[in-house]
């Protein structure tokens, strides 16, 4: 932590997270508040057949969430088996998390249509989730 100082800013968007004068203190920000103790929580699971997904969260951990983000992880170079995650929704218990994959079709007069299509199992999805 040694590379960064006072006001570096680590994060894009509404919030962001700014090294306080105690290097080991951080501090998260949004436009309506700071907080000088943000928790944050990270979890990893793989899809099901339907390529849904439920993160429980610890009980009582947050009393506000700030931000939730989901990645999907699958090891291909291939733009036809490219995924990703969105999260369908959170509360203080639970965040829900649907991954969608491209879905290659191939058409009658030759060719291919491209899409996507709910992801099947075993994609890795990364979850991190900020709150107080």
């Amino acid at each position: 932590m040694s590379s960064l100082r006072t006001g570096s800013r680590l994060a894009h968007g509404a919030a962001q997270y700014v090294l306080s004068s105690d290097p080991g203190q951080v501090t998260y920000r949004t436009a309506a508040l700071t907080n000088l103790n943000p928790k944050i929580f990270t979890d990893a699971q793989t899809t099901n057949a339907t390529g849904a997904l439920n993160f429980g969260l610890p009980t009582g951990y947050f009393s506000v969430i700030y931000a939730v983000q989901a990645q999907a992880i699958r090891d291909t170079a291939n733009p036809t088996l490219a995924a990703f995650a969105l999260v369908r929704g959170y509360n203080l218990d639970v965040v829900t998390v649907q991954v969608f994959e491209s879905k290659t079709t191939p058409i009658l007069l030759g060719g291919n249509v491209e899409g996507i299509e709910l992801a099947t199992t075993a994609v890795l999805v990364q979850l991190m989730v900020i709150g107080v």
